[in-house]
């Protein structure tokens, strides 16, 4: 009887030092493809890009849907920039943008994961500035949105771009954004209203005007021209 507990007793620690083997090499194998898929999601990330006289902001969201990056970039300067064409397969996010921008005096700047375009000084050449990232460099931010005939817009949507941060418009248009980074960039949407971004650039009130989406104008027309044939009849 004695040799039979001692015989158990030792199997059941053979049991429990298998388990803890096998329990250590799942845990190092997921470690590994943890850091692997972070790796992946970094500033090594590549892209591929094949464009032939596209628009600027074709390319930028191509290239912010093949990598973790959000580019903001003014309106005014995407249309006054001219068509870039790159062809390019596997190579960093920030190289394919530098050859973006190269031919059209642009520059950048990074900011966490948010890359701004701006105009370059005569003769610079597109390279990566990196805002600091101050902890204490907080504001809070108000808002008004409003449509192009100067009605406020109730429901719009108002996130802090790369954060989890967003609140809604009210029946005046207005907004209020809590303790949010002075360079964050807003991102303005509304179902009937074309999408907006603005950069804070350090100013606690902003004002945003939206332009109504192409399909409800059309709607809108419909509306009206019928209005008009039934009060005629």
């Amino acid at each position: 009887m004695i040799v039979d507990t001692v015989t158990t007793d030792r199997s059941k620690t053979n049991y429990t030092e298998n388990h803890l083997l096998l329990v250590k090499i799942i845990a190092i194998i997921l470690s590994l493809v943890i850091g692997l898929k972070a790796g992946a999601t970094g500033d090594t990330q590549t892209v591929t890009l094949e464009f032939k006289d596209a628009p600027l902001e074709v390319v930028l969201k191509a290239l912010e849907k093949q990598s973790t990056y959000y580019f903001f970039c003014d309106a005014e300067i995407l249309r006054a920039t001219d068509k870039v064409t790159i062809q390019v397969r596997d190579v960093p996010v920030l190289q394919a943008l530098d050859m973006c921008l190269k031919d059209h005096n642009l520059t950048y700047t990074i900011m966490k994961r948010t890359i701004i375009i701006t105009k370059a000084k005569k003769g610079e050449l597109p390279k990566e500035k990196t805002v600091s990232e101050d902890p204490e460099a907080v504001i809070n931010v108000k808002g008004k949105v409003t449509n192009s005939t100067g009605e406020p817009v109730s429901g719009a949507t108002i996130a802090v771009l790369g954060t989890k941060k967003t609140t809604v418009s009210n029946a005046n248009g207005d907004f209020f954004l809590n303790e949010i980074n002075d360079e964050s960039i807003i991102v303005i949407t509304h179902v009937e209203y074309e999408s907006m971004r603005i950069a804070v650039g350090g100013k606690s009130v902003v004002r945003a005007v939206l332009q109504t989406k192409v399909g409800m104008l059309d709607e809108m027309q419909v509306i009206v021209t019928y209005s008009a044939i039934v009060s005629l009849c």
